[in-house]
């Protein structure tokens, strides 16, 4: 597996860890490069260990990426119970301090739409 196209192997850097997307839209668009869909690596997971730090905050193009099981990496998360008045965005920009990452929101929870109704307890990535 090649790292990019001038080198023979993927860096020792690289490898060692599990990088954890933090981060699929910038302004509330797709990060497109070259033509291919990008999602930001913005934390990593060592793999023995499972310690979690600052990622290499870079854009990476889907098709490069595999996902790891998820008994691989432990998922952490925060717990919100939606109350009356709440929003995807607004739930965003409470606990990841932009409204428009609420498309993390949606996928971490599975929903097939942005409605959600009071009394919902919502996953938080964080």
């Amino acid at each position: 597996m090649k790292y990019n196209p001038t080198t023979k192997e993927i860096p020792a850097w690289v490898k060692n860890w599990h990088h954890i997307v933090t981060q699929t839209t910038y302004k509330g668009k797709p990060v497109v490069k070259g033509g291919k869909t990008c999602v930001l690596l913005g934390k990593k997971v060592k793999k023995t260990g499972g310690d979690v730090v600052s990622g290499i905050n870079t854009w990476v193009a889907v098709e490069n990426l595999k996902v790891v099981s998820a008994a691989k990496a432990e998922e952490t998360y925060r717990i919100h119970t939606v109350v009356h008045g709440d929003t995807l965005w607004t739930i965003a920009k409470k606990y990841l301090g932009d409204g428009n990452r609420y498309p993390e929101i949606v996928k971490l929870n599975g929903l097939r739409s942005n409605v959600i109704y009071s009394g919902n307890k919502l996953k938080i990535p964080n």
